[in-house]
């Protein structure tokens, strides 16, 4: 997938304001230890936990937005799994994905094209900015025709996708109408289209968003 230098710029903006947060705790906690010359045991766990969804926030977007040496041959699933447990886990937001699904016929042990990996954070992204108050993200996978089906809902109190996020999720979106809002949404529906598959979203639901896309056996098969 190539993109343009502005959709590089708006990532690069999007990834500094999500990643501003545990940076200026973490810059609090040193701040507060040297101000009082001793780090007790409240400064300690402001510290150790910023730091600590720092490093899972690293690790996601590494994996979402970046090209990682040994991952291009395929990922599994379980790895993607895990990373987003990880962010998830230390917010409002509440991942609710099984570790096992082999009832549908997903082994998640199984590596799959990178662009399928990339595809499902990105999925995840736009369903957390969908209940920013926080809720339920639910992932259902499932085999079809060879290929791989990803079901994504996003439950929360007033859940909604605004107007210019559901057009960032249109493959024919055009970059200058971008926003660091929206980008996650576009690089979503530009990961689909790249898949040869189709992005649909229903949004029409009751404090519930939810995200459809079948990829073919081509790109959503296990990676050979």
């Amino acid at each position: 997938m190539l993109v343009d230098l502005r959709i590089g710029q708006l990532l690069c903006s999007r990834l500094c304001h999500d990643l501003a947060g545990p940076i200026g705790a973490v810059n609090a906690g040193t701040e507060l230890a040297q101000e009082e010359g001793a780090v007790d045991d409240e400064c300690r766990a402001l510290i150790a936990s910023s730091g600590h969804r720092l490093a899972r926030q690293l690790a996601f977007y590494r994996m979402a937005f970046g090209l990682q040496g040994g991952t291009e041959a395929g990922v599994a699933l379980a790895e993607v799994r895990a990373l987003a447990k990880g962010l998830f886990d230390l917010g409002s937001t509440t991942l609710d994905w099984p570790d096992a699904q082999e009832e549908a016929g997903v082994d998640l042990e199984v590596a799959r094209p990178a662009g399928a990996a990339r595809l499902l954070l990105c999925l995840l992204l736009v369903g957390a900015d969908a209940i920013g108050r926080g809720g339920l993200l639910r992932v259902a996978l499932s085999e079809r025709g060879g290929g791989l089906h990803i079901a994504l809902a996003a439950r929360g109190r007033a859940a909604a996708l605004p107007t210019d996020v559901r057009l960032a999720l249109r493959s024919d979106t055009v970059p200058d109408r971008l926003t660091a809002r929206t980008i996650h949404a576009y690089l979503a529906a530009r990961l689909a289209d790249d898949a040869g598959a189709q992005l649909r979203v229903d949004g029409d639901r009751l404090d519930q968003v939810r995200l459809d896309v079948c990829l073919p056996a081509a790109t959503g098969a296990p990676a050979s």
